[in-house]
């Protein structure tokens, strides 16, 4: 097996962890030749191929300088592998790479999920988080080993046999620059581009998901994003049980927009900007939360001792709100509110959730069977009066570009949401508005303290609605 492997790096910030992957390729039992593509002269060693100098639109476009490359050896390699300088990649992921990938379709790449490791040496996958998810539908076993896709398509490498490399370069569009994506920035397009235009699939192996993860070792998303390791193993035989029909495979509703960025997308991963416990109180409430992702919102208030049920998003997420001591029903409304028949709940939350519902008035209305006498609602949704809800995501490489947005949820995906819209739902439903609350952005509050809050409306980012009966 020969392998060729490229990584970009850009200055020297770097230049220690590419040291630390060069090292593990020079103690490969196989022969790996290594091309770092980089602004400035580096002194990597004799055998590496070192190649300088940025291409003319600018250091943004440098990870894309590899695909000549690989078009020029194609014919000289068998694997062939593109990484950032600080993804760490060791010779069992290549081994484990080569040997499923003759399992799959020639469309389809055994792709790879990224963790850290936290200081206590906890692994956190920080390929899922915001709004991506598992599709249910692509689970499948191949030869004793069980696949399935995941929606980010990035993970910062790729491994692609010969024969993947030709099904790319006979896509059109390989040696083409992407155009600007939805989900992904430049870098992330370097290897999400291989599956959004050039007509590969990426499948991760979940029966040898430990051969498929790699380290990013500067470990800076802690605390920030990403998924305990023991959370992923869950998300796996709730997968394998889909598989085998012992799970429904139920989702929601849809959780992405129309819109041309992704800002405003359902995230199934994520805390409420809002202190929950501090508006429900204390107490043990019994909390119902529609549209339930993993949990993180729920778990300050099962933490609380809050007795918390959640419809959740899938029934794939499920088990992640499960872990963070959520129980939770079908996720389908239909099977959710046979489930919730005769129950009752002291406060029912719609955590960003409303605003991608088609009736949000029904749904109110149906929820309100299921409050207690002195029950509430409590509303969390996007403010889209404010004065630049329209700029997020659509500003790359100083290209500006306002989003087509019509106003209508059939072409948005999603109502857009203002405090005046969502009291009249709660008013057609049969509720009264008791509480409104801001979320400001930190980069705004300065304006928001200098004018007491007056043009608190136009800085929010987003509002909570707290609704009880009339």
């Amino acid at each position: 097996m020969r392998v060729l492997m490229t990584t970009p790096t850009i200055g020297t910030k770097n230049v220690r962890f590419l040291r630390r992957l060069l090292e593990e390729y020079r103690s490969m039992s196989f022969p790996v030749d290594v091309v770092v593509y980089s602004d400035v002269p580096q002194d990597l060693g004799g055998d590496v191929e070192v190649k300088v100098g940025l291409p003319a639109d600018g250091a943004h476009y440098l990870p894309f300088e590899h695909r000549k490359l690989f078009a020029e050896r194609a014919d000289d390699y068998d694997v062939f592998i593109y990484t950032e300088d600080d993804t760490f990649v060791m010779q069992r992921q290549i081994e484990a790479f080569w040997k499923v990938a003759p399992l799959l379709g020639p469309d389809e790449v055994p792709g790879f999920l990224r963790y850290e490791v936290d200081p206590q040496g906890h692994k956190f996958i920080t390929t899922i988080h915001g709004f991506f998810s598992w599709k249910m539908d692509s689970v499948k076993t191949v030869d004793g080993h069980v696949f399935a896709e995941f929606e980010n398509k990035h993970s910062a490498l790729f491994m692609l046999t010969r024969e993947h490399l030709r099904t790319a370069i006979g896509s059109g569009k390989y040696l083409t620059r992407p155009p600007l994506s939805r989900y992904y920035g430049e870098i992330e397009s370097v290897t999400s581009d291989l599956y959004e235009r050039c007509g590969l699939r990426k499948l991760v192996c979940l029966s040898s998901v430990d051969d498929f993860m790699v380290h990013h070792l500067p470990n800076k998303y802690i605390g920030r994003l990403g998924l305990p390791r023991e959370a992923l193993d869950a998300q796996v035989r709730a997968l394998v049980e889909i598989r085998d029909g012992k799970r429904p495979k139920q989702k929601l509703f849809r959780t992405r927009t129309n819109l041309p960025f992704d800002y405003w997308d359902k995230r199934y991963y994520g805390r409420c900007p809002f202190d929950l416990v501090g508006v429900l109180g204390g107490g043990s409430r019994r909390v119902l939360s529609v549209g339930c992702g993993s949990g993180e919102a729920e778990a300050p208030l099962v933490a609380a001792g809050h007795r918390v049920t959640g419809i959740p998003l899938d029934s794939v997420i499920a088990v992640t709100a499960e872990e963070k001591g959520v129980r939770t029903v079908g996720a389908d409304f239909g099977a959710a509110f046979a489930d919730l028949d005769g129950a009752q709940f002291d406060d029912v939350l719609f955590l960003d959730v409303l605003e991608f519902l088609p009736e949000p008035v029904q749904m109110l209305r149906r929820v309100t069977g299921l409050l207690g006498p002195s029950g509430r609602v409590v509303i969390v949704v996007p403010n889209f009066r404010a004065r630049d809800w329209w700029k997020h995501k659509v500003q790359r490489l100083g290209d500006f570009q306002r989003p087509s947005v019509t106003g209508r949820f059939e072409d948005d995906g999603l109502h857009l949401t203002t405090r005046q819209m969502v009291r009249r739902w709660v008013r057609e439903a049969g509720l009264k508005v008791k509480r409104v609350a801001y979320q400001v952005p930190r980069k705004r509050k300065r304006l928001h303290w200098s004018t007491a809050g007056v043009l608190r409306e136009l800085l929010a980012e987003r509002l909570l609605i707290v609704a009880a009966r009339a």
